[in-house]
């Protein structure tokens, strides 16, 4: 009997994952935390509110590090769940604060806690700058500000639409975007790290909403060049938290081939996450048992000079947050090949009555088209491809998919950062 594993999601985005899994013969079970999410994988996976004895439990977000602790305390194996996620990710502030005691560079910024100081900030300098704010703005938290006096009518427009939290404002920062994700079992970092890169806006031409991921290329890293400067440099920290789980920096990589780092993610990555199962053949999740275990010494993916893309397929109204929006689309019918094709990753997915495939109703993310190989270019055109062929009411998605990702990575190969 192969081992069980109980998916605690937060929002549903380890669907894919879990259904992997099963798919490798382990008993999964499912639970989603956000009400509104609560279909995604109805009809697909076992739901079960807790975690049979003896399984490995997994979160797949944020602010989960009080349950995480209690089931480690009841003898489960543990991926992600970790105290440390909190901070680390959702106070930029103290993420930052990080990032400077580990000797990595970040951008000029400077926190606030209200809109008024921030801008009366904005008033004595020059230049652009960059914003993520938290407040009920839904896709629209993040701006890119050609000058102070376009960020202050944004940050007056957020004022007036939500409650504000604590934020902080950057200077623009110039450099390659890559993210290097590394997985640390509680003592150390499990080889290889794997790298991103990403195209975040919703439109083809990088025009649109910052969704955090359109479509991405992951690919381990055959060297540590990139992390040394970048995530392992977290390593003692994450050993005195005893952290189990992926931790991924993503930085921008000046001329120099020094990084500049933006933001952690502790926890898993959505679609990253898509992407770096699809580089392992054989049964990842014994894989993920001995690592949960502590007894991984590498993880073993199929093809070292592999690349693996996503290409995002959504519904209107996706990328906003209107959830009664998202509730209507509950039940459309999708294309059966969205669950029965490999090379596609569901999400806001669910079994209808007919027993086919459709719509969660939850946040128009119907999944990911993936694809792998060792050229960029082939990955792209079946990619696109794929998702052209799919029978999905309103589909959209980019038509330029990882359209950056061939200048960028051959920038990283010349500063020796590429790792293929």
């Amino acid at each position: 009997m192969k081992t069980a594993f109980h998916f605690a999601s937060g929002d549903g985005s380890a669907f894919s994952l879990a259904l992997k899994l099963q798919r490798e013969g382990h008993p999964v079970t499912w639970h989603v935390k956000t009400p509104e999410a609560r279909n995604i994988g109805r009809g697909y996976v076992k739901a079960a509110v807790a975690p049979p004895e003896g399984a490995i439990v997994v979160f797949d977000t944020t602010q989960r590090g009080a349950e995480g602790a209690a089931y480690r305390k009841k003898g489960h194996l543990v991926i992600g769940g970790n105290p440390f996620d909190k901070p680390l990710e959702i106070d930029r502030a103290f993420g930052s604060k990080v990032m400077k005691d580990l000797g990595i560079k970040t951008p000029e910024t400077y926190p606030f806690s209200d809109i008024p100081s921030a801008v009366k900030f904005l008033d004595t300098v020059e230049g652009a700058w960059f914003v993520k704010v938290s407040a009920d703005v839904g896709e629209c938290d993040t701006y890119d500000a050609a000058d102070p006096e376009a960020m202050i009518r944004y940050l007056e427009w957020v004022e007036g639409v939500g409650e504000v939290h604590p934020f902080e404002l950057q200077r623009k920062a110039s450099g390659i975007e890559v993210s290097c994700n590394g997985w640390f079992d509680g003592k150390d970092f499990i080889p290889p790290f794997d790298l991103t890169i990403e195209e975040k806006l919703l439109l083809t031409g990088d025009v649109g909403p910052r969704t955090g991921c359109e479509s991405c290329v992951v690919w381990h890293a055959s060297n540590s060049k990139l992390a040394d400067r970048t995530v392992s440099r977290i390593a003692d920290v994450l050993r005195r938290e005893r952290y189990q789980g992926p931790i991924d920096l993503n930085s921008l990589v000046d001329t120099s081939g020094d990084p500049i780092g933006l933001e952690w993610s502790a926890r898993l990555g959505f679609d990253s996450t898509q992407a770096w199962m699809h580089l392992f053949q054989g049964d990842l999740g014994e894989q993920l048992e001995a690592f949960a275990a502590g007894d991984l010494p590498e993880w073993e993916p199929s093809d070292q000079g592999h690349l693996s893309g996503t290409l995002r397929v959504t519904i209107p109204p996706y990328p906003g947050t209107d959830k009664p929006g998202h509730k209507k689309t509950t039940g459309l019918p999708l294309d059966p090949r969205v669950m029965s094709d490999n090379v596609f990753d569901p999400m806001d997915v669910m079994k209808g009555d007919d027993g086919l495939p459709c719509a969660a109703g939850s946040c128009g993310i119907v999944g990911t088209v993936n694809y792998t190989g060792h050229h960029l270019e082939h990955v792209q055109r079946h990619m696109l491809e794929t998702a052209k062929s799919l029978a999905i009411p309103q589909a959209q998605f980019r038509v330029d998919p990882l359209s950056r990702a061939a200048r960028d990575m051959a920038a990283l190969e010349k500063l020796g950062l590429l790792g293929r």
